[in-house]
């Protein structure tokens, strides 16, 4: 099976969205945001941030049951 994610990582939030090769939609997910210049602001280093925010995406889409 083909899964494809989308994700918006923002300053308030980070919703990603799974789909199929078929273009249906397998589930959502939602965490907090996973926005790097968010991280940064809040005094993280670079790898940090980054590492913050991919944590983000992961919380987004852990949710998902996919068979």
């Amino acid at each position: 099976m083909v899964l494809f994610a989308g994700v918006d990582g923002g300053g308030s939030k980070t919703l990603a969205v799974l789909i199929d090769q078929n273009g249906q939609e397998i589930g959502r997910g939602r965490a907090d945001s996973a926005n790097y210049q968010v991280f940064n602001a809040q005094g993280h280093p670079a790898q940090q941030a980054a590492y913050l925010a991919a944590e983000q995406v992961v919380s987004a889409i852990r949710p998902f049951s996919v068979p």
